[in-house]
């Protein structure tokens, strides 16, 4: 998921057969070049410094929620129609995510470290790939570049979400990901 996305890929890339089935929620997948997109690197360090610090982590996810759910990627008005079970469920995963400081060095790797880029190209496992249209984070042509590269992969889109989507779609992400890895578990016994 996420920011996490960039590790599963280069290891689906490295140990395809230790890679039963691959599924990327709202991953960053694509190299950009942060030296040429001013706004990207602007962004991708103003993360860093949210979560580099405990302390102002802390203070967005416990207080202002709404600016949080902004800065995760959700658009406020996803946010206004979330229903109370889903207000939690998202200000729950982000309250998980403290101390936000151990995920530093994982953030630095996604934001300034190449990505996988045209290298996907190479993945065989069974692939389920989940994205939003308004994903503020993760950019959705990340999503249908890699559709068009993993051979065989699955694609769920969602017009709404942000990134939060596995908030807003979770039944249907839910159910996706359980056919999906069905689907990997029954290939893998072929």
């Amino acid at each position: 998921m996420s920011a996490g996305g960039s590790t599963a890929l280069r290891f689906a890339i490295e140990y395809p057969e230790m890679t039963a089935s691959l599924t990327l929620l709202s991953c960053g997948i694509q190299h950009f070049d942060l030296s040429e997109d001013t706004e990207a690197r602007a962004r991708a360090e103003k993360l860093v410094k949210i979560l580099g610090s405990d302390f102002i982590f802390w203070s967005l996810s416990g207080i202002f929620r709404q600016t949080i759910a902004g800065f995760a990627g959700v658009p406020r008005d996803v946010f206004s129609h979330l229903n109370p079970d889903e207000k939690k469920a998202g200000m729950d995963f982000i309250k998980f995510m403290n101390p936000a400081s151990i995920r530093r060095e994982g953030i630095l790797i996604d934001q300034f470290q190449p990505r996988p880029d045209s290298d996907i190209a190479s993945i065989n496992a069974p692939t389920l790939i989940i994205h939003a249209e308004d994903d503020g984070i993760q950019q959705y042509q990340n999503a249908l570049f890699a559709f068009d590269l993993i051979g065989g992969s699955q694609f769920l889109s969602f017009e709404k979400g942000g990134h939060m989507v596995m908030v807003t779609e979770r039944e249907k992400i839910k159910n996706a990901l359980k056919d999906h890895l069905e689907q990997a578990e029954r290939e893998e016994g072929l």
